[in-house]
């Protein structure tokens, strides 16, 4: 009787080790291997320092998107000039300095629905992060677009003298020189748009939502605006 009681405690311990080496190896299949969790953590960190320029755009200046919603007040008010005869041009050029992901310059290219086109959308931008963000953005989901294009450029060094409405999203210490370059190159008549931040000393013909627009030759404060 002794002996059988002996058998069959051994064979429970027996049962009880071999239900704990396999719990013990399901618990080592389930945890993650140490290469793994190194693996994530540097592919964070990549992602990390790989979105970085993203906040730089044009040298000092820090890129900031235009919201869809102040691209479409934008637009509207542009539509607004043109029917009040402000804009006598059918076909107009348009450039973006420091244009960001692209987004302001694709939607000016694909705008549809006005009494005016843009024959040609061209956005500036330094940062080579963005720059290639946006060629990539226009020649993948955007090649029906042909009046587009991108430049890596100084937008301070590149001459935009041929363009009609130029936008800039720029910061308050630098609103002056911009309004310096604008005036030096831009013809009469041209558009100049500014988002959140004006230019000091210049009259807008609209003023919404942080958008200013202005006209050469009648931007200055001794011009008397009209209310559009």
């Amino acid at each position: 009787m002794q002996n059988t009681r002996q058998t069959q405690q051994s064979d429970d311990e027996l049962i009880f080790e071999k239900y704990m080496l396999d719990h013990s190896e399901v618990t080592n299949t389930v945890k993650p291997p140490v290469w793994m969790l190194y693996g994530v953590i540097t592919l964070i960190a990549g992602c990390s320092i790989a979105l970085v320029p993203f906040f730089k755009s044009d040298k000092s200046i820090p890129w900031v998107p235009t919201t869809n919603e102040k691209s479409k007040v934008i637009f509207e008010h542009i539509n607004k000039l043109y029917m009040k005869n402000a804009i006598q041009k059918k076909e107009l050029r348009f450039v973006d300095l420091g244009s960001g992901d692209g987004r302001m310059v694709l939607q000016a290219a694909r705008l549809e629905g006005y009494p005016f086109k843009f024959i040609e959308s061209v956005g500036l931008e330094y940062n080579p992060t963005l720059y290639f963000f946006s060629t990539i953005r226009s020649r993948i989901f955007n090649r029906q677009l042909k009046n587009t294009q991108f430049v890596r450029a100084d937008f301070w060094k590149y001459n935009i003298q041929r363009f009609d409405v130029a936008m800039i999203f720029g910061i308050p210490v630098d609103m002056v020189k911009f309004g310096q370059k604008f005036e030096q190159e831009m013809k009469k008549d041209s558009l100049v748009l500014t988002n959140k931040f004006p230019i000091p000393g210049w009259t807008p013909l609209i003023t919404y939502n942080e958008i200013s627009i202005y006209q050469l030759g009648k931007h200055r404060d001794e011009y008397l605006s009209k209310s559009f």
